[in-house]
């Protein structure tokens, strides 16, 4: 068989198996242990989280990254933790927030966004692209939808069916000027991994990822974030927030 669907998964590289192999069975600490085990994995850890910025064209200092089991769990932690975060900042605040997503998102963005418009968490707005612009959105949609409500709006950089790319620097840009406190999360589990990526000139809030479409195992993931009041963002996505 000659396989040519990675777009769906891809096989694991060989070599990325082999920088893989000494953590699954020899330096195999818990890296939240303070034995020299979980400390030497600690140290692998933050050296692959490091990398992976400098990949991504940032840095530790402007940006913060956590590994998931997927892209579906991180586009899940963005969107819902979003929406908390607002919640817990707005707790009197009458009105729904907004969201704005591309209609043709995948299911872990699509649906979720849905669910918290279906339950009556936020008013959702879905933008469908043009067909003579070929599958792409344009600034003048994106703006048009731009409300004082909107919190975030949702647009993957390439799409998992068809391929087309979204001009994410454009509409990145064209939100701030409208909505400097509107985030901008893309979905780039299609992306990352085939064409480089610099997210300090995209100015995304958030990017999400997922190992397995491009060579690495399945279940490794990451999204990342930047640093702009993440630590009490954090607090709110995992439901223990504090004063």
């Amino acid at each position: 068989m000659l396989y040519l669907d990675f777009a769906a998964t891809s096989a694991c590289h060989p070599q990325v198996w082999e920088a893989m192999t000494p953590y699954a069975l020899t330096d195999f600490g818990n890296p939240a242990s303070l034995h020299e085990a979980g400390q030497s994995a600690k140290t692998a850890l933050e050296q692959a989280r490091t990398t992976l910025l400098h990949l991504l064209g940032v840095s530790e200092q402007s940006h913060h990254l956590l590994f998931t089991s997927g892209g579906t769990e991180g586009n899940n932690i963005v969107l819902q933790g979003v929406l908390r975060r607002w919640v817990e900042t707005h707790p009197d605040k009458q009105c729904r927030p907004h969201f704005i997503v591309s209609a043709t998102e995948h299911s872990a963005v699509l649906a979720v966004a849905q669910h918290l418009e279906r339950v009556g968490a936020i008013a959702l707005t879905l933008l469908y692209p043009h067909a003579e612009n070929e599958g792409r959105l344009t600034v003048a949609q994106l703006v048009e939808a731009l409300t004082p409500e909107t919190i975030l709006c949702s647009v993957m950089h390439a799409n998992n069916e068809t391929g087309v790319l979204q001009p994410i620097e454009a509409l990145v840009q064209a939100v701030k000027t409208k909505n400097s406190a509107c985030l901008f999360h893309s979905d780039m589990v299609q992306i990352i991994g085939k064409l480089p990526i610099n997210l300090s000139a995209l100015g995304v809030d958030f990017a999400t990822a997922s190992g397995h479409k491009f060579q690495a195992p399945k279940g490794e993931a990451f999204w990342s974030v930047r640093r702009w009041g993440f630590q009490r963002w954090l607090r709110c996505v995992l439901g223990v927030a504090k004063k």
